[in-house]
């Protein structure tokens, strides 16, 4: 038999795998970052991790905005065109609310299931106007109650959009933020599996790592460069770890069979009895970066590191959205 990591079981690491280096971090007095006037144009999806400052429940007194554009200025005779915010409306207080103007005239607004948010915890947060079921809203990958018939896509707009703003009407939020995608699609029509490493969101995708700490960067294609605002800092923090325990697997219970050589110099091969669908694999450093992706998709598939630096790796491998494994392979 071909070598393998090991003759029946498979190793699995324990890895903190982080999706940026760097996350936002905002005070809740008057920083913010100013994404300009285009990117939150004709949006489906708005998609982030958040980490609220203090916890948040039902006593909350002020709204606290993690994403909002006025249609204009205040005393234009504007008002907010969309936002996703932390609600204070009684009956609402505490729950975040994703709020849409159909042209300006007829609001549309969902709530979050729980009014609940804990201050040192990451959660995933999806707004989704879908052309044919309405806005939906989905927190950690779980579609909420509340929906709405609004088929539309944000509007075109002379008005900024504001990360921990809500454009004139201010409503800072104090926390984190990190991995900002704008879409031009509804991604989510059900519930799902967050991931750091998503696609990069057509209309914008903000991750905060430059070193140019006065911007923040647009890595999407649409290059909408955003401008920290009154202090809007980046920091260094590990978001949505996904740790996987140490423990020997059965092969017989894995989809990969075996993963040869290891240690290896240039062709890693990867054996999988039985493949019905691709299976979607990544490949990270130690600091949980990655280096190079693809699929699996032949019952031994090949992955070619040799342009990579000797050390050691880690192939992380998908299967119907489900993270299957992490297994370590050392590059000689």
């Amino acid at each position: 038999m071909k070598a393998t990591l090991l003759i029946f079981t498979i190793l699995f690491i324990s890895l903190n795998v982080q999706s940026q280096n760097k996350v936002l971090e905002l005070d809740g007095v008057n920083d913010y970052v100013n994404l300009g006037n285009t990117a939150g144009n004709n949006l489906r999806t708005i998609e982030f991790w958040f980490k609220p400052a203090t916890n948040i429940s039902s006593s909350l007194t002020s709204y606290k905005t993690m994403i909002g554009r006025n249609t204009g200025p205040l005393g234009a005779g504007d008002h907010f065109e969309f936002g996703i915010f932390f609600s204070n409306l009684f009956g609402n207080r505490g729950k975040i609310a994703f709020s849409i103007n159909d042209n300006r005239s007829n609001n549309y607004t969902i709530y979050s299931n729980s009014n609940q948010w804990n201050s040192n915890q990451w959660y995933h947060l999806a707004a989704v106007m879908d052309p044919n079921s309405g806005t939906k809203l989905f927190i950690d990958g779980v579609l909420q109650n509340q929906t709405s018939t609004y088929t539309g896509s944000t509007d075109t707009s002379r008005f900024y959009t504001a990360i921990g703003r809500y454009g004139d009407f201010s409503r800072y939020f104090d926390g984190k933020i990190d991995n900002v995608k704008f879409h031009s699609t509804a991604v989510y029509t059900a519930n799902f599996t967050p991931s750091c490493n998503s696609a990069i969101g057509d209309f914008g995708t903000w991750n905060f790592d430059g070193n140019t700490a006065a911007i923040a960067t647009d890595a999407s294609p649409s290059n909408n460069d955003g401008a920290m605002i009154n202090g809007a800092t980046k920091m260094i923090e590990t978001v949505c770890p996904v740790t996987v325990g140490i423990e020997d697997k059965k092969l017989t219970n894995n989809s990969i069979e075996s993963i040869y050589p290891n240690p290896v110099q240039n062709i890693l091969n990867i054996s999988i009895p039985t493949i019905q669908n691709a299976l979607p694999y990544q490949l990270m450093n130690m600091l949980g970066q990655p280096v190079q992706e693809g699929r699996l998709n032949k019952q031994l598939s090949s992955i070619n590191l040799g342009d990579l630096d000797n050390g050691i790796y880690f192939l992380r491998v998908w299967k119907q959205g489900e993270i299957e494994g992490v297994y370590k392979i050392i590059k000689k």
